[in-house]
């Protein structure tokens, strides 16, 4: 008989960090079950998730929910130590100069952008919907 107790929040992120540390890897994918099991609860109150996030910065890894949407589903979980080997961009070659003036001074059409970032996103769900029906043929 599997018995399954409640853990604190700070319980599944030492758990989960020594996850990482045994896995010698910079970020895995962890399954919602599996935080789950970590956590030792059948479901996983929004309050809880963002406890054990909280715990594991602590550790200096990051928690990020993959969206429910991704077929792969659950969470990454990251080390913070390879963020500052993270390269940075220049905004220079990415807006114009036009678009970076009118982000400072406020006149930059954000709602025009919202939208056309929303319809990419769901563009590549679409595109994820048709590759899963292929699949399935």
């Amino acid at each position: 008989m599997n018995i399954r107790v409640f853990k604190e929040p700070w319980q599944a992120a030492v758990a989960i960090a020594e996850v990482m540390v045994r896995s010698g890897k910079p970020r895995i994918r962890l399954s919602h079950k599996a935080l789950s099991k970590f956590a030792g609860r059948i479901k996983l109150a929004d309050r809880i998730i963002c406890s054990i996030e909280n715990e594991l910065r602590e550790y200096g890894y990051l928690l990020i929910r993959l969206q429910p949407s991704n077929s792969a589903g659950g969470y990454v979980i990251m080390s913070t130590k390879t963020l500052p080997a993270t390269r940075p961009v220049d905004i220079n070659l990415l807006f114009s100069k036009k678009e970076r003036r009118a982000i400072i001074n406020g006149t930059f059409d954000f709602d025009a952008l919202h939208r056309k970032l929303m319809e990419d996103e769901e563009d590549e769900e679409d595109e994820e919907d048709e590759e899963d029906e292929d699949d399935e043929i």
